[in-house]
This record gives structure tokens, C-alpha cells and sequence, in this order.
């Protein structure tokens, strides 16, 4: 971390927003019917998520939540949320804020058109997530080569 110019002892926070003002396409998305939450980090002025049925607050240092059991569910989405925003911070990775409507059936055609022009038809795909524009395009277009978890 210390490559990167990152204090493991400074304090962060984050935020959860319920999934009514994404304003998503469908009642099916589980951000809408709750009890998922979706935990945001703000670090250095990128933004991480991550979907949780367990939210609870955290404020502390950046060791501390690297250390925390990631067997325990709310931990999980803690440290993903950060991640998601530390990673995009650097650089490394983007997209990572939730779709809003109609952005997540967009998102879904193409990344059915990504994978099939990428890697071809027949090709097996594991989906780990629920983003049921994902799941509804991949499965039309891949039928039994779909697994999601």
C-alpha cells in the first residue's frame, strides 16, 4: 500500500443508500424490494459499492477494515465497497457504481456482446452477482453455458 502512497492508519467511512433512487427497471431487482443495501465508499474522490443484505456502519482505519473476517457477511460488503473505490482511485479499475435506469439492461446487451465477441459462442460463463439485466441477456444468448451464483 505504501507504493501507492496510502497511510494504513487513516480514517474512512461509508455511506448506505437504498436501491429506490436508482430507480431501476424492474420490482425485481432485490435493491428495490429490499433487504439489499448498497454500501458506498467515498476515497480520494472515487466512488466503490457494493450490495449487502447486512449493512452496518463503519468509520475507521483503512488496517483495520483490511483486517476484518471476511466470513462475516456485513465485513464482506465493507471491504468490497472500499475496494472497489481504493482500486478505482488508482486507476486499476472503473465502473464501479451501480447502474441506474435504464443503464443495467444497456449494461446487460453489452456484456452479452463482449463475451460472445471475445470468447464465442459455446464458451462456458459463471456470473457471480444478481443483476438481472445481466442474467436475463447472458441467458438468452448463452443459454446452458450459464451458471450464476
Amino acid at each position: 500500500m505504501r507504493e501507492y502512497g496510502v497511510n494504513p492508519h487513516e480514517i474512512i467511512y461509508r455511506y448506505s443508500r437504498a436501491g429506490q433512487g436508482l430507480k431501476l427497471p424492474s420490482s425485481y431487482y432485490a435493491l428495490i424490494r429490499d433487504p439489499e443495501v448498497l454500501l458506498t465508499y467515498v476515497y480520494r474522490g472515487s466512488i466503490g459499492q457494493a450490495f449487502t443484505v447486512s449493512p452496518r456502519e463503519y468509520r475507521g482505519r483503512i488496517a483495520d477494515l483490511l483486517n476484518l473476517d471476511l466470513g462475516v457477511i456485513s465485513n464482506r460488503a465493507l471491504f468490497y465497497a472500499f475496494l472497489n473505490a481504493f482500486y478505482r482511485s488508482l486507476g486499476l479499475i472503473k465502473n464501479t457504481i451501480h447502474c441506474r435506469s435504464p443503464e443495467p439492461v444497456k449494461c446487460g446487451m453489452e456484456l452479452a456482446k463482449y463475451i460472445l465477441s471475445s470468447y464465442g459462442v459455446g464458451k462456458r460463463v459463471l456470473h457471480v452477482g444478481y443483476q438481472l439485466a445481466h442474467i436475463e441477456y447472458l441467458a438468452y444468448y448463452l443459454r446452458d453455458n450459464l451458471r450464476s451464483y
